[in-house]
C-alpha cells in the first residue's frame, strides 16, 4: 500500500535527484569538466563555504578545503568537508597522489560506497573567489527509468520498508 500511495512523490524525488548543484564564497581557484571519473579535465585548490544540491538527496551546505586535479582517468587529491548543515554529509579524503581513478582505491572508495559523491556523474565546476558548478548524474536516470516499473536500484524511495534481518542458522 505504502508503494502505491508514495508511487508519484517517489517519481518526482526521483527527477529531482538527476541534476545538482552547488555555490560557493571563499578563496578558491580552478576550473574542471567531468564525463565520469574516468574522464575528466582540470582542477581545483582552495577554501569555501558552499550552499548546494549534491548527490544522493543531499541538500544544504558547509565548509570544504583542499586540492584536487585530474588528467583524463588519473587524478590526485586531498579534499575535506566539514561544518555541515542539511542531509550534506561530512568527509575526508587523505592525499592521493597522481594515479588511475578507481571505484576500489583505498582513499576514495568510501565517498562512493557510502554515496557522498558519485563517480558516474557528468558535470563541471569552475571559481575564483565565487565558484559553482552542477552535474547530472547517470546512475539518477535510470533509477527513474527504474522507478516506473516499482524498482529502486538507489535504494532512496519514501516508504519503503528495510528488508528484515538474517534469522542466526543457530539455535
Amino acid at each position: 500500500m505504502k508503494t502505491i500511495v508514495m508511487y508519484i512523490p517517489n517519481r518526482i524525488a526521483d527527477i529531482l535527484d538527476i541534476a545538482t548543484f552547488d555555490a560557493g564564497v571563499g578563496p578558491t581557484f580552478g576550473a574542471e569538466v567531468r564525463v565520469t571519473r574516468w574522464f575528466q579535465l582540470g582542477g581545483m585548490a582552495g577554501d569555501r563555504y558552499f550552499i548546494g544540491k549534491n548527490y544522493a538527496r543531499q541538500v544544504g551546505g558547509g565548509y570544504e578545503g583542499g586540492w584536487n586535479y585530474e588528467i583524463f582517468c588519473c587524478s590526485s587529491e586531498k579534499r575535506y568537508v566539514d561544518d555541515t548543515f542539511g542531509t550534506t554529509k561530512e568527509y575526508l579524503t587523505k592525499e592521493k597522489p597522481l594515479g588511475f581513478t578507481s571505484l576500489k582505491d583505498n582513499i576514495t572508495t568510501f565517498t562512493y560506497e557510502k554515496n557522498i559523491r558519485d563517480f558516474w556523474e557528468i558535470g563541471a565546476r569552475a571559481g575564483w573567489l565565487v565558484s559553482c558548478g552542477a552535474a547530472v548524474h547517470p546512475v539518477e536516470i535510470a533509477d527513474v527509468i527504474a522507478g516506473f516499473f516499482f524498482l529502486d536500484i538507489m535504494g532512496d524511495d519514501y516508504g519503503m520498508d528495510a528488508p528484515a534481518p538474517a534469522k542466526d542458522a543457530k539455535k
